[in-house]
């Protein structure tokens, strides 16, 4: 919350940018209670991941990495508007388990979501610095079997 007398509450646009936490969000909305406390809501800054578009992403025994890798960089050459600028992977978990994956029509964000599902990762984005970490299943608290 921020006074609506504040200085910095005008500057506060929707669509604009906010860096909190070391996280950057995309402000969706700004409301004023009653108080003229101001409320600000926002999503984490992810709109190119979710912006790129993918016709094909048809890969064969790969790993949750390769795969990531791929779709940030479009090795099919495929995308309607190019690799993501700026985002690169950090791997924490090696993640040895090879899968296919098999998608039409998509976003690179679904991609990393389906991904996400078929490999039984984690990924945690840092969108301040354009980072994906891509980590083993820790939350199950067991190794999954391959």
């Amino acid at each position: 919350n921020i006074s609506g007398y504040d200085a910095v509450a005008a500057n506060i646009q929707c669509e604009g940018y906010l860096e909190y936490d070391n996280q950057r969000y995309v402000i969706k909305e700004k409301t004023q209670d009653a108080d003229n406390l101001i409320n600000v809501y926002g999503t984490q800054d992810v709109d190119d991941l979710r912006a790129t578009l993918r016709r094909s992403f048809i890969y064969t025994n790969i790993t949750a990495a390769t795969a990531i890798r791929y779709a940030l960089m479009d090795r099919n050459d495929t995308a309607e508007n190019g690799a993501v600028p700026n985002w690169r992977l950090q791997v924490v978990d090696n993640i040895t388990r090879k899968r296919d994956i098999d998608l039409s029509y998509t976003t690179v964000w679904e991609i990393l979501q389906e991904i996400k599902d078929i490999w039984h990762c984690e990924l945690k984005f840092d969108s301040m610095n354009y980072i994906i970490y891509l980590y083993g299943d820790r939350k199950i608290g067991k190794p999954l079997a391959d």
